[in-house]
């Protein structure tokens, strides 16, 4: 008689008070409240600790309830945290979802699913900035290349076979009956967290060969010109290629300190394209100026 009323008075008129932003903070208020709850009945009869009203109530506390009321909230406050700053969202996944990993297992297993729905929400905001933030493809390198170097990471944690790392631990809180389960969605995280790092990389390999192939159009002219005067050509390197090379030393050198893998995958690949680029170019020109030699022969010869 005394319990009932108290409870639904709590559900009714303050329910946010124990219900807070992040899984971590409900463990902690939920094991206060459930001392609450037993004081409150304390004296009274067994059965209204066992009641199913009472085990309907907890219930609905533990998951409906705490999701619809804080999912704005939830999402406000991601966004604020996450991105007023170029970081990865591992320490948010690591503080405030799956911190307490035996208030997860012990108190509200019932959270577990819905804290790998918020999981899987956080990631996937977070690639959607990082999408805004290089599909236009005027971003800076250093931002880019963060971007490449974060996302390598997070990939990297969520993997399961990782030692210590996210992805084990949140499979070791699921248990053995949702391991399975939780094995094939970390694997979908990983492979779109993979294929946007591929992305991303494009991006800035295209804005780099863009940069580099037009300054290597003198270079074709080279062997032209001194035919025309008739030296010969030089075997070093020529101020055209020095100019054109210059802007990925540039990038290395400013660069390499901080994110050496991803700078040193980057330039391969640039490498390769203005290679192929600048073979396709020099041999359109000696076609051009074959066809040239033939034409003039042809017509002194008439």
């Amino acid at each position: 008689c005394l319990l009932r009323p108290v409870l639904l008075d709590v559900q009714q008129r303050v329910p946010s008070v124990f219900m807070p932003t992040y899984p971590v903070q409900f463990a902690e208020n939920y094991a206060a409240a459930q001392g609450f709850i037993r004081e409150v009945g304390a004296g009274q009869e067994a059965y209204l600790m066992t009641a199913s009203w009472l085990t309907a109530f907890e219930a609905k506390w533990k998951t409906n309830v705490y999701f619809s009321l804080r999912q704005r909230e939830i999402a406000q406050q991601v966004r604020r945290e996450l991105f007023t700053r170029e970081e990865n969202p591992l320490a948010i996944l690591r503080s405030q979802i799956w911190k307490d990993a035996g208030a997860l297992a012990r108190l509200m297993p019932q959270l577990i699913p819905r804290c790998l729905h918020l999981t899987c929400d956080l990631l996937s905001a977070w690639q959607g900035h990082i999408s805004s933030q290089t599909m236009s493809g005027s971003t800076d390198p250093g931002l880019a290349l963060s971007f490449c170097k974060d996302l390598s990471t997070v990939s990297s944690e969520l993997d399961p076979d990782a030692a210590g790392g996210l992805g084990s631990d949140i499979i070791n809180i699921a248990g053995e009956e949702m391991a399975d389960g939780v094995t094939q969605l970390l694997a979908v995280c990983i492979d779109r967290l993979k294929r946007q790092v591929s992305e991303v990389e494009a991006c800035l390999i295209k804005s780099l060969v863009n940069a580099v192939v037009p300054k290597l159009e003198g270079v074709k002219q080279i062997p032209v010109l001194y035919r025309m005067t008739a030296k010969s050509a030089p075997t070093t390197h020529s101020a055209y290629v020095d100019n054109a090379s210059s802007i990925l030393t540039d990038f290395a050198q400013k660069y390499s300190k901080d994110y050496s893998d991803e700078v040193n995958k980057v330039l391969i690949r640039v490498g390769d394209e203005c290679a192929e680029r600048f073979a396709e170019r020099c041999k359109a020109v000696l076609e051009k100026e074959e066809s040239l030699s033939r034409f003039t022969h042809q017509t002194k010869g008439r």
